[in-house]
């Protein structure tokens, strides 16, 4: 059964949380902005080089798509891991947020029929991330045959 509105009782977050939240933010945006300003010169001078030949270059460029594509989906995959593990704490606590879980902003914890929605969301939002995952995978390697590329370009 839902837990009532008038008497939802709210998980607070704790500082430490939020602090360390922040400063994974923080430096994530400062990765990304060191591999705009110093990275980018450095792929396009390596990516347009004159003296290589135009194998070589072909080459650079698979890899580079193969790496962009490889993080791309270590990431979902990471992600979909995430959100199938707090499916199944949810519906194994049959509330959300799970006990322990921290939470960056006061939350209304939800029992019964509504966390055993969230906890079907989650798993639904991790299914369907793997499953696109692996559909771009395996269009953009039968589209643009990158292995085959690297094989045949291999010095």
């Amino acid at each position: 059964m839902d837990t009532p509105t008038a008497s939802r009782t709210l998980v607070q977050p704790q500082r430490a949380h939020q602090r360390r939240a922040l400063a994974l933010v923080l430096f994530s945006v400062a990765l990304a902005l060191m591999g705009v300003f110093w990275g980018q010169p450095w792929f396009e001078a390596w990516l347009t080089d004159t003296d290589a030949d135009a194998d070589e270059r072909a080459r650079r460029t698979a890899w580079i798509v193969v790496g962009v594509v490889s993080a791309v989906c270590l990431i979902t995959l990471i992600t979909s891991g995430w959100l199938a593990t707090m499916a199944w704490r949810i519906r194994k606590a049959n509330c959300y947020p799970p006990p322990g879980y921290p939470v960056l902003h006061a939350t209304p914890l939800q029992q019964g029929a509504s966390a055993r929605r969230q906890a079907i969301w989650h798993g639904v939002a991790a299914l369907t991330s793997v499953l696109l995952c692996a559909g771009v995978l395996g269009y953009l390697f039968h589209r643009f045959p990158l292995i085959e590329t690297l094989y045949v370009l291999r010095p």
